[in-house]
């Protein structure tokens, strides 16, 4: 009887070597499988990493070459401020020039209208002669008009004519009856254009309407 119990009670040998492999084993085949997933990721991560690195390396040149066009864009810049600010300095002192010696060319052509109104004088005063006086003077005047008008100087022609604002101004009316209303009927100053341009009216006495 005690060996009939000690049999049943016993586990048999193929079952005992079956439980102990699975108990053992399962272990071992999940740290498989963990350590095939790692080696299959490791790949992929070092991929990924070399892309960012490239892709840092692409946008390090773009910066650099964009750092370069910027500072050639500068460079260029300061040159076309400098240009100006000498071209701008030029031209400033040649209008300055151009101001200081605009009358050059008139001043040397009313020289010599006044070396002949001095020669004048003298020969007047030396002789006593009215008449030689007079003669010289009206040669002088003709000399200065006719120096005036080579730059564009011109009388302007006011007696008898009808009133011009632009070019007459009018300092009196006056009562004639051998005028019509609103000419000039006397000229007290001569009035004078340069080119197109009137530099002084004429000072005029007008008709009353």
């Amino acid at each position: 009887m005690e060996e009939k119990w000690k049999a049943q009670s016993a586990p048999c040998e193929g079952e005992t070597a079956s439980d102990e492999t699975t108990e053992e084993g399962a272990p071992e085949t999940t740290q498989v499988e963990e350590e095939k997933e790692q080696v299959a990721q490791e790949p992929l991560d070092a991929r990924r990493l070399q892309a960012l690195q490239d892709e840092v390396a692409q946008l390090q040149q773009a910066l650099q070459a964009s750092q370069r066009a910027a500072a050639e864009a500068q460079d260029r810049w300061l040159r076309v401020q400098a240009d100006f600010d000498n071209y701008r300095k030029r031209m400033a002192r040649e209008r300055e020039q151009t101001s200081k010696y605009a009358v050059e060319q008139l001043v040397k052509e009313l020289l010599p209208v006044l070396d002949n109104l001095e020669r004048t004088l003298t020969a007047a005063r030396a002789n006593s002669d009215m008449q030689t006086l007079l003669q010289g003077v009206h040669m002088v005047l003709d000399q200065l008009r006719a120096g005036l008008a080579r730059f564009g100087v011109s009388e302007i022609d006011a007696e008898g004519q009808p009133f011009d604002p632009t070019q007459h101004e009018a300092i009196e009316e006056v009562d004639d009856p051998n005028a019509e209303a609103g000419a000039v009927v006397a000229q007290l100053q001569r009035g004078y254009r340069l080119h197109d341009r009137v530099i002084r009216p004429a000072l005029v006495k007008v008709a009353k309407s």
